[in-house]
């Protein structure tokens, strides 16, 4: 989808040169009523609180795009109709939306490769960025948070990666085929071999930031709630896979208030995709860092645990 996305913004935006050598949209998509507005696009993380969230809640777990225009003055009133659109702007829409499920609908062993290698690079970019945000945290800090603004910044990077590989292993619900199973592989080394490559970097840039400020070098200390969670390794059950869109919430809801008060989960950013996250391979740590890596503001650890502590509880979770 952002590969779509891409291609639409870059062809239909107007620069003093573009890769064809010439001025103006290269690849225009325009309709006859409509603008001839550029297409200008952002690629945001998670957002979870519209139609797409029925889609990506863990009660039902199938990965939904979230495509709009902000701001939108007639979002949930009686005069958001068709009228309201540019017509220029639906057609781009309806083509990116289209590309993109023809293309998952379609795809077999040699779109399974292309696929891969789109997954690659763009993960590449936002590996990237994520790098550059946890630069700018690292030099931004003064030396009584150093240390856990460089612990924040190394879990990120690391939830990020585990995010990026574990989208790229989804590439073989498509096709199972020997070449796109070893590209896979391939692809997933290398960006073990790119995290390690970052993680050294930043290291590089604390060291510099600790000798700024006067103070000594840090490592990475993991509490005792981190080190326990490493051995959590939640499954989701049957119970949870069979049931219905949030079906969860009424779960829980069965559970004694004396054991919900016991084991408090205030301050996760998101419940559904924590939840979501365990697979029966990743660790809560592992998860933690993935969630955290998406938002901005930190879901505490001792949070995680008492959540899928009640999970478990609710017969949604074993561990």
């Amino acid at each position: 989808m952002e590969n779509y996305f891409r291609y639409t913004g870059q062809t239909n935006t107007e620069g003093i040169t573009d890769y064809l050598g010439r001025r103006g949209f290269s690849r225009s998509i325009i309709s006859p009523t409509g603008s001839d507005d550029p297409f200008y696009f952002r690629i945001m993380s998670l957002h979870g609180s519209s139609d797409n969230a029925v889609f990506n809640d863990w009660s039902i777990g199938v990965p939904a795009v979230k495509m709009g225009t902000w701001p939108d003055n007639y979002y949930h009133t009686s005069g958001d109709s068709p009228d309201k659109c540019d017509p220029t702007q639906l057609r781009r829409v309806i083509f990116i939306a289209s590309a993109g499920a023809y293309t998952m609908a379609s795809a077999g062993d040699e779109m399974a490769l292309r696929i891969i290698s789109e997954m690659f690079s763009g993960a590449v970019v936002r590996i990237g960025i994520q790098m550059g945000k946890a630069n700018d945290m690292i030099f931004n800090t003064g030396s009584d948070k150093i240390q856990l603004t460089y612990k924040r910044a190394v879990y990120n990077i690391e939830g990020l990666m585990l995010a990026e590989k574990s989208a790229i292993e989804r590439v073989s619900k498509i096709s199972q085929s020997p070449v796109v199973l070893s590209q896979i592989n391939l692809k997933k080394e290398k960006l073990d071999e790119l995290l390690e490559m970052l993680l050294s970097s930043l290291k590089e840039n604390m060291n510099e930031r600790t000798r700024i400020l006067g103070v000594q070098t840090i490592n990475i200390i993991y509490g005792e709630d981190e080190k326990y969670s490493q051995k959590i390794i939640p499954v989701p059950t049957e119970k949870a896979e069979r049931m219905n869109y949030e079906g969860y919430n009424s779960f829980i809801g069965e559970l004694s208030g004396e054991f919900k008060q016991s084991h408090p989960y205030y301050g996760i950013v998101n419940l559904s995709e924590t939840a979501g996250l365990a697979d029966g391979k990743r660790n809560l740590l592992q998860i933690k860092k993935m969630v955290d890596a998406e938002f901005e503001n930190e879901s505490p650890m001792v949070a995680i645990m008492n959540y899928f502590s009640v999970l478990k509880e609710a017969g949604l979770m074993r561990y």
